[in-house]
């Protein structure tokens, strides 16, 4: 007697058997076809590192391979900024490449720091930090936080000096006022980031290409400096003037004087059309010692009189 559950199998079932019985027919063909299954590439994951300086790293494995996925640092948030230190620009070939090895390398040179921190969402101010070593019997180092504003280059605001000891990479981040700083930020609405970059001429914006240069003035007296001028090159517009500055009237072996002037490169926010030039000044300090004092000049690529 035939078994009923046989006549009451649903349809579901007829048609597995169906596939098995095409499947077994196949295998017995001499060609034979292969699938290869691939992943799409999967793009880097932005996340919160408690450190500004660590990038994690996600394993993931599927089956018998392993993609890893980077995880780069998200830009500093303004809680962040209290308990992480300042990332220094990194400026040693560019110093040796204008000043020389042999100043640079020297056991007189004090190498200062410079600390980007952020911009404001416009592109036209730029906060950072600067390191101030000793140039004199009477000089304290300090570490100190500007605000300056991009069109006028005027400080917005400057921090109150707080004592360094001398040492780029051991600064005393927790005398520093970081409740004022963070009010101070915000308030000039600057979003901070350690994601800084130096870059070099030319700059390239739409159709026009534009490059700059330092010019100096040299005492017929002494062999220091008696100021320096910024100028921008445009292909299009002609030349401008950025900065035109004049320093003290110095004899050339006394401290302060000033030797050399290089533009070290440029940074760049939101704003395509404004740039922070990093002006580097060599000047003689203590007892033979020199350092380069840093300045930041702000530049439209767009605006000015051209000539």
């Amino acid at each position: 007697m035939p078994n009923k559950h046989i006549f009451s199998t649903p349809m579901t079932h007829l048609w597995f058997l169906s596939l098995l019985i095409l499947l077994t027919t196949a295998c017995s063909d001499n060609e034979t076809s292969e699938v290869k299954l691939t992943h799409p590439v999967t793009p880097a994951i932005s996340t919160t590192t408690n450190n500004s300086n660590e990038i994690n790293v996600v394993v993931e494995t599927i089956n018998d391979d392993t993609v890893e996925l980077a995880i780069p640092p998200k830009p500093l948030s303004q809680t962040t900024l209290q308990t992480s230190p300042f990332k220094i620009l990194a400026l040693k070939a560019q110093l040796e490449q204008k000043f020389g090895r042999n100043v640079i390398d020297s056991q007189l040179f004090l190498p200062e720091g410079f600390y980007p921190l952020g911009w404001s969402k416009d592109g036209n101010k730029i906060a950072y930090a600067s390191q101030r070593l000793i140039s004199g019997a009477s000089d304290k180092p300090t570490f100190d936080v500007f605000i300056q504003d991009l069109i006028t280059d005027k400080i917005i605001w400057k921090s109150s000096s707080k004592k360094s000891n001398n040492k780029a990479n051991n600064i005393n981040y927790g005398g520093l006022n970081k409740e004022k700083i963070l009010a101070e930020l915000e308030k000039n609405k600057i979003q901070t980031s350690t994601d800084f970059s130096l870059q070099h001429s030319p700059i390239i914006l739409k159709k026009d290409t534009v490059s700059y240069k330092v010019k100096v003035a040299t005492s017929k007296k002494h062999s220091s400096l008696k100021g320096y001028e910024v100028l921008l090159k445009s292909s299009q517009k002609g030349i401008k003037k950025v900065a035109n500055e004049q320093f003290k009237k110095r004899h050339s072996d006394e401290v302060g004087s000033k030797s050399q002037v290089h533009i070290l490169g440029y940074l760049q926010g939101a704003n395509p059309s404004r740039i922070a030039l990093l002006i580097g000044v060599l000047e003689l300090g203590w007892e033979g010692t020199k350092t380069v004092r840093y300045k930041v000049i702000g530049a439209s690529l767009t605006a000015g009189k051209w000539h």
